[in-house]
């Protein structure tokens, strides 16, 4: 379920294999009709990504709870139809909860902690962001009355998994490694959400009214996202061990970021 604007790319998901997904696309740009033969399902709707998933989820509810898994990437992500289907296979073949696919280095990034790990196939996490979140049926209907709760989107993030958590599925949340996907564009680039800083600011202060005990502060809690683990490539690491080893790539990640030139420049 992907939002898409006149610069979509979500025609380069389609392209790299036969697909195990339907793509349903609610437009946002000028030209809709222009995507009227890539998907499965089109709509369109003038509003920011979360409160438009809310309302097209509560208007098409059944539709939705037909899909085991459901992934909302941001347009501006590049990935082909062979990862988004390796990406699918790993969320249900870890029994998750809530995931997202790696971003590859030379990704435009906020957390490097999302930044792939090559020799990991996942990592164990407390934070999903929420450019490009893959929900199980069960998670898409906990943190589903959420979505209209900030227009932006900021926050919510760092809700979800407290959510979770509660619910007895904190244990079921990661980054797919063995995925990577780029995120094309500088962080919050995306036209529709120019000038809204203000409004960001405002979202989190209503969450935290909505939810103290979820502790919604992003500078803290930033600073307090953890690996508690992972499937690696050759062995299982966990633990004390994960954290270490975690917290290490992380600092190589972060020098190796300001290094590497991003997506098209």
């Amino acid at each position: 379920m992907a939002r898409a604007g006149n610069s979509s790319l979500h025609r380069k998901w389609l392209q790299g294999g036969e697909r195990n997904f339907d793509l349903y696309l609610s437009c946002y740009g000028d030209r809709p009709q222009e995507y009227a033969t890539d998907a499965e399902y089109l709509r369109e709707m003038k509003s920011t990504k979360w409160p438009a998933w809310y309302d097209h989820i509560a208007a098409e509810r059944d539709l939705v709870a037909k899909y085991d898994a459901v992934w909302f990437p941001d347009d501006d992500l590049l990935v082909d139809t062979a990862g988004i289907n390796r990406m699918f296979d790993l969320f249900a073949g870890f029994d998750l909860a809530l995931a997202q696919p790696a971003l590859s280095h030379d990704s435009y990034c906020s957390h490097p902690i999302l930044l792939r790990d090559p020799s990991y196939i996942i990592r164990y996490t407390n934070f999903v962001e929420v450019m490009g979140p893959v929900f199980s049926r069960e998670a898409l209907a906990v943190l589903h009355p959420t979505f209209s709760q900030s227009r932006t989107g900021w926050g919510l993030d760092y809700l979800w998994p407290s959510l979770l958590s509660e619910r007895g599925m904190g244990g079921k949340i990661g980054v797919i490694d063995a995925v990577s996907m780029t995120h094309t564009r500088p962080v919050g680039g995306g036209d529709i959400y120019q000038g809204q800083v203000d409004s960001g600011t405002a979202d989190l202060a209503r969450l935290r009214e909505l939810y103290p005990d979820a502790r919604i502060n992003s500078r803290s809690q930033r600073d307090n996202l953890s690996i508690y683990g992972g499937v690696r490539t050759s062995s299982f690491c966990e633990g004390f061990l994960a954290r270490i080893r975690a917290r290490y790539a992380t600092y190589l990640a972060k020098r190796a970021v300001k290094r590497i030139p991003k997506y098209g420049a």
